[in-house]
């Protein structure tokens, strides 16, 4: 599988010299650095992006969160950055991110991150397998696909995802229903279907 990495970051900021070293040294060197938020449409327009790994400090974070809401919501999200001071939590109840990389041990933790992240790529679950154009990606529907993509259990059912979103069997069949146009039983027999094909050695390219 292909994959592509957005940096996203103000402009000739030193922090990107950190994370394009731990890609490199992880071989994942597909990767684009994204400076203005005009550029994000036509960044997303071009590439099949895997995930996103955004250096900003909290107050320019806040200046970009617009151009978050609307394109990144169904995309795997790293903050990286020496120090992500929350001044009012108040303010960041609405702002979701996958991971939080920040102090002294920051390139270590990101380089062992990266590390999972590329031999667990072919999880990934494509949205071609689906027809994802019936609404925006909803927080729970982006947390039912990372929770099959990173779980090492190809058997997932209602019960497992339920416990693990702390959410209802209702509410996880309702949100497929309404952003894949599939029951459930559909929805997993796809998945299962494609992970079987990728799974083969010929076809599987962790690179």
């Amino acid at each position: 599988m292909k994959y592509h990495i957005g940096i996203i970051s103000e402009e000739e900021d030193p922090v990107i010299d950190e994370v394009t070293v731990q890609l490199e040294n992880t071989s994942l060197n597909h990767y684009s650095v994204i400076s203005e938020r005009t550029q994000m449409q036509e960044f997303l327009s071009e590439y099949d992006c895997s995930f996103f790994i955004i250096c900003l400090s909290a107050d320019n974070f806040k200046k970009w969160q617009p151009v978050f809401s609307d394109s990144l919501e169904k995309y795997f999200t790293v903050i990286y950055y020496p120090s992500f001071i929350i001044k009012n939590p108040d303010e960041w109840k609405h702002i979701r991110t996958d991971f939080l990389i920040a102090g002294e041990e920051r390139y270590k933790d990101l380089g062992k991150l990266l590390q999972f992240l590329k031999e667990n790529h072919w999880r990934k679950i494509p949205d071609s397998l689906f027809n994802f154009t019936n609404g925006k990606y909803s927080n729970l529907m982006r947390e039912i696909l990372f929770t099959i993509e990173f779980s090492n259990d190809k058997n997932f059912t209602l019960d497992k995802l339920a416990i693990k979103l702390n959410s209802t069997h209702n509410e996880i069949r309702k949100e497929i229903k309404r952003i894949a146009n599939l029951n459930f039983k559909e929805f997993k027999a796809r998945i299962s279907a494609y992970y079987n094909k990728v799974e083969a050695p010929e076809n599987v390219n962790r690179q």
